[in-house]
């Protein structure tokens, strides 16, 4: 299966083509810059969910902030 993929760093290319090819799929993955980008706030805006990361990516350092 191939699936489609695209970059964009525009953000107001980023809504026009969201808009675009929102009928055509069920869902649609936009990954964006860490922190607070133009880019990141175009995203945040369009989006029905969104999965924001707020710790470390370590998983060791992650868990050690649940311990005692």
């Amino acid at each position: 299966m191939k699936i489609p993929t695209q970059a964009i760093l525009d953000p107001e290319q980023l809504f026009e083509t969201i808009d675009t090819i929102s009928d055509k799929y069920d869902a649609i993955v936009v990954d964006g810059p860490a922190g607070l980008s133009e880019v990141t706030k175009s995203i945040l805006d369009v989006v029905d969910l969104a999965l924001v990361q707020l710790g470390e990516s370590n998983p060791p350092d992650f868990y050690r902030n649940f311990r005692d």
